[in-house]
């Protein structure tokens, strides 16, 4: 094998595009971290309307109700804590839920 073209392996460090600055990494990093901690906070929601939802349930003995109830909950978080639970529940029929510290999700027959 021949080697014709001897540039080819000198390597020039003049123009190097591929190092990135300390303030480069620190965004990159933090848009990451922000991001997760977005889709933390939504599951935490969603979390916290689902335990209302099955909190607020109690009394019913259909568990299918129970399920749906709390299956619309969780896919809605939010939505479900201002317009079903605040808005209807404590505003329209002024009854709001007790809440069980000790078993948050509450699932009984």
């Amino acid at each position: 094998m021949v080697i014709k073209n001897k540039e080819l392996f000198t390597e020039d460090n003049s123009n190097d595009t591929t190092t990135t600055t300390v303030s480069a990494k620190l965004a990159n990093y933090l848009s990451k971290g922000s991001l997760f901690l977005f889709f933390f906070l939504l599951l935490t929601v969603n979390l916290i309307a689902l335990s209302i939802s099955l909190q607020c349930n109690v009394g019913s003995g259909n568990i299918l109700y129970k399920i749906a109830s709390g299956m619309f909950a969780f896919m809605f978080g939010i939505l479900y804590i201002i317009f079903n639970y605040y808005m209807y529940r404590i505003k329209v029929n002024n009854k709001p839920c007790v809440i069980c510290r000790t078993n948050l999700f509450e699932l009984s027959f």
